[in-house]
């Protein structure tokens, strides 16, 4: 729902975004169909230039679902860490954390595709986290700089654990 309702709200005021999505569930086609289907049709108007409007045209759906849903690869896994350690924010590895995975691959790949300016926006997945948390504790680790303070060099605290 998100996703549609943000890529016809691009579309329709003429924002001009190019809108990406990196699905961690299913394929891109399932995804598309499932917006043409299910969302669309009541977003759109019954007439006029808006009305045939497909998922297709409104954004750029690519597959992250890489080994399965809420199947981790290390790389993936890697990817969390290495966001996390630097910025301090924590993606789940089930959704967020396999679409950014996907992302910056692929701008790693094509950066041109992107354009300057880019946002990466997840709308969900925290309760992903907490099947996941020995996953992530051991591609952390406890050992990478943790200071007896609890912060990392560079302000980052850890991201389970015990506290005080």
């Amino acid at each position: 729902g998100s996703l549609a309702g943000l890529s016809l709200a691009n579309r329709l005021t003429g924002f001009g975004a190019r809108v990406w999505a990196f699905g961690a569930s299913d394929s891109p086609s399932w995804h598309h169909s499932f917006i043409n289907r299910q969302i669309l049709p009541f977003l759109l108007p019954s007439d006029g230039p808006h009305a045939d409007l497909r998922s297709e045209q409104l954004v750029e759906i690519r597959n992250a679902k890489n080994l399965g849903y809420a199947e981790s690869a290390p790389e993936e896994l890697e990817t969390i860490r290495r966001l996390a350690m630097r910025t301090g924010v924590l993606l789940d590895p089930v959704y967020a954390g396999k679409a950014f995975h996907r992302f910056e691959r692929l701008l790693r790949e094509s950066p041109a595709s992107f354009g300057s300016r880019i946002l990466f926006w997840h709308t969900g997945g925290l309760f992903g986290l907490w099947d996941k948390q020995a996953e992530l504790l051991s591609t952390i680790g406890t050992d990478r700089g943790i200071g007896a303070s609890g912060v990392a060099p560079g302000g980052v605290a850890p991201l389970f654990g015990p506290s005080g």
